[in-house]
């Protein structure tokens, strides 16, 4: 795994526009356990392609296990945005569902911290208007998710 490491870096300084790359590096980082080396490199992916949907979802998840559910619910009313800008509704869909875990977890902080969250991101034009601060509000409401039976 450290010659992936390695590897990956060593692409990411030859390419210093490639989101891909520092993705990469990021989901690696993250195995390994080096969580905030991972969130640099996924921040720094985001920044290089801001519509990097994957990116969001990571850094997400790296927040959320490490007790951070401020920080999850922002990254991931971010990748939602992103989502939305992108026509991407399988992953916008999948990032609501990772909300609605986050706060059935963590029901106490989850009402003012999200709308906060979509309130900035509101006033920085970032989010669709289906998530702007009126209807942020659904993101506290537990989402009961249903599997399909198999088929046949």
């Amino acid at each position: 795994m450290q010659d992936r490491i390695a590897a990956l870096r060593a692409l990411a300084t030859g390419r210093p526009g490639d989101a891909i790359v520092r993705y990469a590096l990021g989901v690696e980082l993250r195995r390994r356990g080096e969580t905030a080396a991972a969130l640099e490199a996924l921040t720094e992916a985001i920044r290089i392609e801001p519509d990097y949907t994957a990116a969001y979802v990571e850094a997400g998840e790296i927040h959320a296990a490490e007790g951070r559910p401020n920080s999850a619910r922002e990254i991931w009313l971010r990748g939602i945005a992103a989502a939305e800008r992108k026509g991407a509704s399988r992953t916008r869909l999948h990032v609501q569902r990772l909300l609605a875990a986050l706060e059935r977890s963590s029901p106490t902080s989850a009402s003012a911290p999200a709308a906060q969250a979509a309130h900035t991101a509101d006033a920085a034009g970032a989010l669709p208007s289906a998530m702007r601060p009126r209807d942020a509000a659904h993101v506290s409401r537990p989402v009961e998710l249903r599997r399909r039976p198999p088929p046949g």
